[in-house]
């Protein structure tokens, strides 16, 4: 099986566990886990949360992708793995987050990119409009972007006290 395929499998598999106990969490509590054991539980909103105790500290050598309780973990131990399997699966979750890795790190440097390049075919696009407009038009020009900028950022951070 290709690495591409195993990615996709994981995921599927992930989303799939994750809407199945989105969908009813009763089942995943009543599932024999009790509350003490260490399993992460999906927290019911209509549930008192101080009644839920905090989960369990991770151990510093936990190097696993997921989570010990994520959806996809609850999943695979009701497959019953055997230790090779396990073994298997572990590696293919090392190398998944590996990969994402990789891949948010490309995605970071290319946005970053994308925004220095914006913004160099801006300032010479305001260059060049600079050589054509009067002293007058370029300050409104410039006033009216800075009004544009402001407006852009009261909507994505609205002020509170309005």
């Amino acid at each position: 099986m290709k690495t591409s395929d195993r990615i996709f499998l994981i995921a599927g598999l992930t989303l799939m566990c994750f809407d199945l106990s989105a969908q009813n969490p009763s089942q995943s509590q009543g599932s024999g886990q009790s509350q003490g054991s260490g399993q992460s539980q999906i927290p019911n909103p209509s549930q008192n949360p101080s009644q839920n105790p905090p989960p369990p500290p991770r151990p510093d050598n936990d190097h696993h992708r997921f989570p010990p309780q994520s959806p996809e973990d609850r999943f695979l131990q009701t497959l019953n793995l055997n230790p090779d399997q396990k073994a298997k699966v572990e590696a293919m979750n090392n190398q998944f987050k590996l990969q994402m890795d990789s891949l948010h790190l490309a995605m970071k440097q290319a946005q970053h990119n994308f925004q220095e390049g914006r913004r160099k075919i801006q300032d010479t696009k305001l260059a060049q409009l600079k050589t054509v407009l009067t002293p007058e038009q370029y300050t409104q020009l410039l006033e009216s972007l800075e009004k544009m900028r402001q407006d852009r950022k009261d909507r994505r951070h609205p002020d509170p006290t309005n």
